[in-house]
């Protein structure tokens, strides 16, 4: 219940709803709920400044032993934190910059925001160029960040596979495939999460050449960052509000503010469906554009959720929030079997399936036997696990024969 109500009245702020943030505040008795999903929004700041300039926050306040204005100037203080780490990195990175593409609030307080202190991240999100993955993270190691191989959250093949090399996590079955996150960390400093599927969802993504061709150079401070066009870094927030069951307060108005952009720019809609068509992302863009629309009142052009809907037509909306990754190793079957046929591209991810179940002899030494050369027995009893591992949940491999066969190299 305190849930729905935080939920209610962001939304009213949000959209300027004074008469409906009031009525929302009378009626309750604490305001601690409301105010604690305000300061995890991810746009804390920007939620005060709404509650100041529609006349709420001595309301709001009144029985707060901390003031508005020193909560906002602790908020400020942690951008500007964050903003040394990120300038810091920029620099390290040199060359290597343009082969890294930030995401979400790192690089949309800096190139969409009107205050980037209104945007708050408390990690960062890097997409590497296809190609230069490895020589990204070996700078990273160089800075002293060193990759989280020991826990599922930060490295998804832990106990699924092989891993403690950068390498092992491009060991894929298919080249349709790609790794998922890996998280690296270093004392006293904001995680870096290292991206390889633009999507989240574990596949590669067709139009990669592209995405990386139409990347805005954003310049901060000096120096110069590549961030994904408006139209991409749409595309990319609604699949992960998606992944996330459309839930996330700053991913939203993210998406908010994307979407009004693209309004302002004759033409873009159409190419922007074009892509949703491309990327078989059509579903997750309906139903992100919709939460959007439903929660923030978006300028969106009404043609817009039609040519969604007509694309999404033979979807069963059921199941539409059913998880949208479609990681080989993490996934059980019935699960990747479900993602095929109600999240499309279904022709791409049967072929994919077929990979995963019968791949070829190399796939299966590297995976299995690092790259050893093992008698044909021992193939055929790989061949048998590598059964097992498609079939079912990473849960219940890492808990029995998972642990057996990768702990070494994971220790």
């Amino acid at each position: 219940m305190k849930e729905s109500v935080g939920k209610n009245y962001i939304a009213a702020l949000l959209r300027d709803d004074r008469a409906l943030c009031g009525e929302i505040l009378s009626s309750v008795s604490s305001k601690e709920a409301i105010l604690d999903e305000i300061l995890s929004s991810g746009i804390p700041l920007l939620l005060l400044k709404r509650l100041y300039a529609l006349g709420l926050n001595q309301l709001f306040f009144e029985d707060s032993a901390l003031s508005m204005t020193k909560m906002m100037a602790a908020l400020t203080t942690e951008y500007q934190r964050m903003d040394r780490y990120f300038n810091s990195l920029l620099f390290e990175l040199g060359d290597l910059r343009e082969n890294i593409l930030w995401l979400k609030g790192t690089s949309l307080s800096r190139n969409l925001y009107e205050e980037p202190t209104d945007r708050l991240s408390n990690d960062f999100d890097l997409l590497l160029r296809p190609g230069s993955e490895e020589a990204i993270f070996i700078r990273f190691q160089a800075l002293g960040f060193v990759p989280v191989w020991s826990d599922p959250g930060h490295c998804h093949q832990y106990l699924v596979g092989p891993t403690g090399q950068f390498a092992d996590l491009f060991k894929l079955p298919t080249a349709e495939l790609r790794p998922h996150n890996l998280t690296m960390v270093k004392e006293g400093w904001p995680t870096l999460e290292l991206k390889f599927s633009p999507l989240d969802n574990g596949l590669r993504l067709k139009e990669i050449d592209r995405l990386f061709a139409d990347a805005e150079r954003v310049e901060w401070r000096g120096l110069v960052f590549l961030a994904p066009s408006k139209l991409d870094h749409l595309l990319m927030e609604l699949t992960h509000f998606h992944k996330h069951s459309l839930v996330g307060w700053s991913w939203l108005y993210d998406m908010h503010l994307l979407a009004e952009s693209l309004s302002a720019e004759q033409g873009s809609w159409p190419e922007f469906l074009r892509r949703c068509q491309v990327e078989e992302a059509s579903l997750s863009a309906l139903l992100g554009l919709q939460e959007m629309v439903a929660q923030l009142k978006t300028n969106l052009p009404q043609s817009v959720l039609s040519d969604l809907e007509r694309c999404t037509a033979g979807y069963p909306l059921c199941f539409a929030k059913c998880g949208t990754a479609f990681l080989w190793n993490c996934c059980s079957l019935p699960e990747l079997i479900l993602n095929t046929f109600l999240l499309g591209d279904t022709n791409r991810k049967l072929k994919i399936l077929a990979s995963c179940l019968f791949p070829d002899d190399n796939f299966i030494r590297s995976y299995y036997f690092n790259d050893q050369q093992v008698s044909p027995l021992k193939m055929v009893l790989a061949r048998f696990v590598n059964f097992f591992v498609l079939l079912l949940p990473a849960g219940i491999i890492r808990r029995s024969f998972g642990s057996f066969l990768w702990q070494e190299k994971t220790s």
